[in-house]
């Protein structure tokens, strides 16, 4: 087994996919174990390839298939060692890559880099079988856009004001009268109203909540709960904690309510009170989890800046997979990427049409 300290770089990588014939040759040997094989009727005998259109043709059934089909790399009209080469920094990269940087280093659009990522995300947003064990730490973050960086959202913004300005007509002045506050223009105290009475205007964002569980030196596991506090519930965070911990692990968090009665389910619950400055108490703490935050929130707001929040799965399967493979060699990181490449296509069209079934 490879260690940390031995050298992959892009030039090794480039060594083993840096051609479109090594690129192939790969596939086949990993997807049809070196016999290229029917997507039709799963014949391996006496295929033979069409070289001028790049395909095989079957000599069973006199179906034609292509070695891309069933993997992220079907339908696409780019070179496949750009593909691999696009692999080796989405994996190796420890802050992430956005779609602008992928451009530059391809030499393609924004917009051809934007949807490679987001095939690549696929590969390992469908993985959802890790069983975490032994300590676990559980915490939850708050994300949302960051409106005074994005001008774009800044408009949206000031759009959506204005339209539940027009809705619920209730000015600055209208609203001061309404909770019984003297005017600035020096009028009359209107009669005061209970707050509830006073009609609520819809916030332009309510941030999306994740879960984050980690296990002490090992891995971890990033879910999204839903948009805005009703989703911050045992309800939605049990079942999940059920899902991807093992029942005979201690369960470490902070000092909220919402983990009551979760020691039921696992070996036992302990928790440090963060609202009183104690964030380490013997073995008890949430560090590994707040870490987990740290790396996250300089992945979105450093690397990624533009980010759509219904993809915020995406990102966030994205970065668990980036830390659980912390550890091991880059040549791993990458044989570990393309192990998962098949049965797990994603169409430009349901990723920009579907966007809430995408996140």
């Amino acid at each position: 087994m490879e260690t940390k300290k031995d050298k992959y770089g892009l030039e090794s990588h480039d060594r083993r996919f840096g051609t479109e014939e090594k690129c192939r040759q790969y596939l086949i040997d990993h997807k049809w174990k070196g016999a290229p094989t029917c997507e039709n009727c799963s014949n391996q005998y006496m295929n033979y390839f069409i070289t001028s259109r790049n395909i095989w043709k079957c000599s069973a059934c006199k179906k034609q298939f292509r070695l891309t089909t069933n993997t992220i790399f079907m339908s696409s009209n780019l070179k496949l060692r750009l593909w691999f080469r696009a692999i080796y920094f989405f994996v190796t990269n420890k802050r992430g890559l956005s779609s602008c940087q992928l451009a530059k280093l391809l030499e393609v659009t924004q917009r051809t880099a934007w949807f490679i990522l987001h095939r690549l995300r696929q590969v390992i947003t469908e993985d959802d079988n890790i069983i975490l064990n032994g300590i676990v730490e559980v915490d939850e973050k708050y994300i949302s856009p960051d409106t005074r960086r994005d001008t774009r959202l800044q408009k949206k913004k000031k759009k959506h004001e204005k339209e539940q300005e027009e809705i619920h007509g209730l000015s600055r002045e209208k609203r001061r009268r309404l909770r019984g506050y003297p005017l600035k223009s020096g009028g009359q105290k209107g009669a005061r109203r209970k707050s509830d009475e006073i009609p609520k205007k819809i916030p332009y964002y309510q941030p999306k909540i994740l879960l984050g569980m980690a296990e002490r030196k090992g891995k971890a596991v990033i879910e999204v709960l839903g948009k805005g506090e009703k989703h911050r519930t045992k309800k939605n965070i049990f079942p999940i904690m059920r899902r991807h911990i093992n029942s005979s692990s201690f369960i470490y968090t902070d000092e909220t309510n919402l983990y009551d009665g979760v020691e039921s389910d696992f070996a036992g619950r302990e928790s440090v009170n963060h609202k009183k400055k104690e964030y380490v108490r013997g073995e008890v703490h949430t560090n590994t989890v707040d870490g987990i935050w740290g790396h996250f929130e300089r992945f979105v707001f450093g690397t990624i800046f533009h980010m759509d929040i219904h993809h915020l799965r995406r990102y966030a399967k994205e970065h668990q997979f980036r830390w659980n493979i912390r550890d091991i060699s880059e040549r791993e990181k990458v044989d570990t990427f393309l192990d998962g490449l098949y049965g797990k296509r994603l169409r430009y069209n349901d990723l920009i049409m579907n966007p809430k079934t995408a996140a």
